[in-house]
């Protein structure tokens, strides 16, 4: 069974999502000036070439529309079904737009900026499963996920209990990022207790045999 990947944004893809990002017209001036600074500032000219593509794409560019799933057709499959074709329904896409489903990219057909669709391979499933399923598209935006489930073959379902569980991890992932924290400067870091031991020398067990 294929396994799950996390998905990746490439942080040099500016995803402009806020109503107020609107295009700023640079002149050649101003980019020679940025390109300098970048090529002064960095030890790696590729490095400070992408930056440079990407500073240029933050400002030329306006609002990004993000695509948006409302359903998936099918939205469940029975282990052992024969493969069908997966048509995912929404706004947003465009030439570019790939569906990934349970973390893979699939080959997707555009059909139209409201649909697209891929083929899923039945033959790769053998047990039942809630599996995300998003979009994203050419610029680097991803969609939130909508959940396929693949059911039991002799129940035809999936726990109840499992498919909440996942589909919220899958949710939550897709909006915060996890980040770890050292302790605070002086703070304290606690530890379970444990039971004193009454640790003894062997001189002093000697005496008391005495």
């Amino acid at each position: 069974m294929p396994s799950i990947r996390p998905l990746y944004q490439d942080p040099f893809i500016p995803l402009l999502l806020s109503d107020d990002s609107v295009p700023v017209e640079v002149s050649a001036e101003k980019q020679l000036y940025i390109k300098k600074v970048l090529d002064k500032s960095s030890s790696d000219s590729r490095f400070a070439d992408k930056a440079f593509v990407s500073i240029m794409s933050i400002l030329g560019h306006g609002k990004t529309a993000r695509p948006e799933l409302t359903s998936l057709s099918p939205d469940n499959a029975k282990i052992g079904d024969p493969t069908f074709t997966l048509h995912v329904h929404g706004k947003n896409f465009g030439e570019g737009s790939t569906i990934i489903f349970a973390g893979q990219d699939e080959p997707t057909t555009i059909v139209s900026d409201t649909e697209v669709t891929t083929g899923v391979n039945m033959d790769t499933w053998f047990g039942a499963d809630v599996l995300p399923v998003h979009v994203r598209n050419k610029d680097g935006v991803l969609s939130d996920p909508l959940m396929f489930t693949f059911n039991d073959a002799v129940s035809g379902t999936t726990s109840s209990k499992v498919m909440e569980a996942k589909k919220q991890t899958f949710i939550d992932a897709t909006k915060m990022e996890k980040t770890a924290t050292a302790p605070e400067v002086g703070g304290s870091v606690s530890t379970s207790e444990k039971p004193s031991v009454d640790i003894k020398t062997q001189t002093e067990k000697d005496k008391e045999k005495k």
